[in-house]
């Protein structure tokens, strides 16, 4: 499950018919709305579903531009948290509690 949530700028103060729309995307509410700015929320299955819905708001007539304010991806996060602690490579000190001033460090600070 995604949810994430977008501000939406319309092209009208408080337009009734945009929200009207926009509600009836599927997956999508309109909690919010003040002048010309929309919040609007997203629930999707997945990541594609999710940019889907997106490109639908933009493509909804008033809609002057879509901004990606907060998105989670429960699913997609708990493959990728998989996929580290799968991994051959893995340094087993990470599991470990270990001071900062332990961990050794390769990068470069000058720059």
């Amino acid at each position: 499950m995604n949810i994430s949530s977008v501000l939406v700028l319309a092209g009208k103060n408080n337009d009734a018919e945009l929200i009207k729309a926009l509600n009836a995307l599927e997956g999508c509410d309109v909690p919010l709305s003040e002048g010309h700015k929309l919040v609007v929320t997203i629930e999707a299955d997945n990541i594609a579903a999710e940019t889907g819905i997106m490109k639908r708001i933009e493509d909804t007539p008033g809609v002057i531009s879509v901004k990606l304010v907060y998105a989670y991806s429960e699913n997609e996060l708990e493959q990728e948290i998989r996929k580290v602690e799968d991994a051959a490579d893995f340094p087993e000190w990470l599991n470990e509690h270990t001071s900062a001033r332990n961990i050794p460090y390769s990068g470069k600070l000058d720059m």
